[in-house]
């Protein structure tokens, strides 16, 4: 199939025009968002109508599947339960093709990469990108007492763990905890402000502070909401590249 970027699957489907796709990719530049969020935020198209897109594009399928509330009165063992029987059907469903899955609560994530590593399918990300949420627990493997010290010793363990199942590449994660990277570069940050250093708000200022300490990239965008495409300026987004275990 050959490739066509997303703003051609978009215009071809009539879910946008050419003039909102150039002033999309006109904003994007100062936005410094994807192209999908920066339509998303101006109201031109709805998430829904971007993963209808990003479908065609990539030729795959998504499936939504909702799990029990694990908030609910069954609480969080009838979700987890859920997961267990669940994967193996959606597997079923789906034989012969690569099927990977993602759940946006975190008492499921431990249920999920074990039934995902049994079946030896997919885990794209875990809700709150960390080598230490969930895989830790799935995968017996003890955390350390310092967290940040110990990172790349847990970082092998996993990778073996899941080489030793031949299953490599088949989980992702970002090599940085983002709460441990938030914690680290707003403190410096705070010194910073404190010295006189640097100014209220300044996203450049955080963007390197995050980076230095990641050791990669972390480009920080205002959250727009994408209900109202109000845009914040103490709100800021970022994305850090990942890390395949």
């Amino acid at each position: 199939m050959a490739y066509k970027r997303l703003g051609d699957v978009l215009t071809d489907a009539g879910l946008i025009t050419d003039e909102q796709l150039g002033h999309a990719l006109a904003q994007q530049k100062e936005s410094k968002r994807r192209l999908g969020d920066e339509l998303i935020a101006e109201g031109v198209i709805t998430e829904a109508e971007l993963i209808e897109a990003l479908q065609m594009q990539l030729g795959i399928e998504f499936v939504d599947v909702t799990a029990p509330d694990p908030t609910a009165e069954a609480g969080a063992t009838a979700s987890q339960q859920f997961i267990l029987e669940d994967v193996p059907q959606q597997l079923a469903k789906y034989e012969g093709k690569k099927v990977a899955f993602f759940t946006t609560n975190c008492a499921m994530q431990v249920p999920l990469i074990k039934a995902v590593y049994d079946a030896g399918a997919y885990y794209v990300q875990p809700c709150c990108p960390s080598p230490y949420h969930g895989f830790p627990s799935a995968f017996g493997i003890e955390s350390p007492e310092d967290l940040v010290g110990g990172l790349e010793a847990t970082i092998a363990a996993e990778k073996k763990y899941v080489a030793d199942a031949g299953l490599t590449g088949h989980f992702s994660t970002w090599a940085v905890p983002a709460s441990i990277a938030n914690t680290v570069a707003s403190t410096e940050y705070a010194f910073l402000w404190m010295a006189g250093l640097i100014g209220d708000c300044d996203a450049d200022a955080m963007s390197a502070l995050l980076s230095d300490y990641c050791g990669a990239e972390a480009a920080l965008t205002p959250f727009v909401d994408p209900g109202t495409g109000e845009v914040t300026d103490n709100y800021l987004v970022y994305q850090l590249g990942y890390l395949d275990l």
